[in-house]
């Protein structure tokens, strides 16, 4: 779990926020085809990333089990974006695609979770550590657990594993299928353990196998409690690289986002938020919407009196350095919460009475 002290929210003109939208929307990087940032209405059908990408490769799949994967309402995501560039002759492709993406955030940066068509090991790694340094949550998976970049630290990784298959037909897309599933949902509302996606066949991984995966925190997509009426496809956890529940990273991720939306809406709708003690209660107010919406959402815990635990603070303008006053900077509001956490296991002990001796 990331330390809330890691959660820092700034506003300024030099900002450029993620929207609801943004929050939402997946990027599918192609990395045999150059095409420009695209956001594709997958709603109806697939026909328009088929006109650009044709059926048969790697992003196409990657939309194809993306778009199959239904929310809570049974409603599937509306919209993907899709960027493409040609690594075919390029002699440093790490190199490359940072550089590319790099300047596709200058451009086009309203986008939260990143897929990438190739899975060759360097790729991986550099996007990886791209995304960890521009707050991006990468969706990527390895068919063994061969790989030697060490992922440890890295909390905006999902390593997927997912056995190759030869049948082209065959998605076999769990970094997709995981994208597609969580953009339906608020971050922090679900966890992902135990839940089947649409249009994936669980691996068959032997029990040894199985351990060391989770060693190395990597999430499969298995047949469990196969012997009993429950049984199913499902995904074995939801962690990140680091180890660190996917759905409390995004869900901060997602809280940070709703703080920076309430504030600078604020800011534009109001003529004027005064530099005084009523301005900044203003401020905090939106702090304070922003924390309800997310009590509401599932993703802050409740007080035993049913209210939810999370406070924040909004400074007495005698109290901010003289020199934010001067460039009209409003500093020193603080918020704390308590996560909801989610039930992924039970130990379970009965005690059987002797009723004669």
């Amino acid at each position: 779990m990331i330390n809330l002290a890691d959660i820092t929210v700034t506003i300024s003109e030099a900002m450029k926020p993620i929207t609801k939208q943004g929050f939402g929307r997946c990027l599918m990087v192609c990395t045999t085809k150059t095409s420009p940032y695209k956001v594709y209405d997958i709603h109806e059908d697939l026909s328009a990333v088929e006109a650009d990408f044709g059926n048969t490769t790697e992003v196409y799949k990657m939309v194809d089990i993306f778009s199959q994967q239904l929310d809570q309402n049974g409603q599937p995501p509306v919209e993907v974006a899709i960027f493409g560039i040609d690594l075919s002759a390029s002699e440093n492709k790490a190199t490359d695609l940072v550089t590319a993406l790099n300047t596709l955030v200058t451009l086009n940066n309203n986008w939260f979770r990143i897929g990438l068509d190739d899975h060759t090991e360097d790729l991986i790694a550099a996007l990886a550590e791209w995304s960890l340094a521009n707050n991006k949550q990468l969706y990527t998976q390895f068919s063994d657990d061969s790989f030697v970049t060490d992922f440890s630290k890295n909390y905006r990784a999902i390593l997927g594993y997912k056995e190759a298959v030869d049948d082209e037909t065959n998605p076999n897309r769990l970094d997709a299928a995981m994208m597609g599933y969580t953009t339906t949902r608020v971050p922090g509302s679900f966890t992902f353990k135990f839940k089947p996606l649409k249009g994936l066949i669980a691996d068959k991984i032997p029990i040894d196998k199985q351990k060391a995966l989770r060693n190395k925190n990597l999430c499969m997509y298995i047949n469990k409690f196969g012997d009993e009426d429950l049984g199913s496809d499902q995904l074995d956890q939801g962690v990140c690289a680091n180890g660190f529940f996917i759905d409390d990273v995004e869900s901060q991720d997602w809280i940070k986002y709703r703080v920076s939306q309430e504030v600078i809406k604020l800011l534009v709708a109001s003529q004027k938020v005064p530099y005084n003690n009523t301005g900044m209660q203003q401020i905090g107010k939106a702090i304070d919407t922003a924390l309800d919406d997310a009590f509401n959402n599932g993703i802050i815990d409740a007080q035993a009196n049913g209210s939810r635990d999370a406070t924040y603070t909004y400074p007495s303008v005698d109290d901010i350095p003289t020199e934010d006053k001067q460039n009209r900077i409003a500093s020193g509001f603080t918020f704390k919460y308590k996560p909801l956490g989610a039930v992924e296991g039970a130990y379970v002990t009965g005690t059987v009475e002797v009723l004669f001796e």
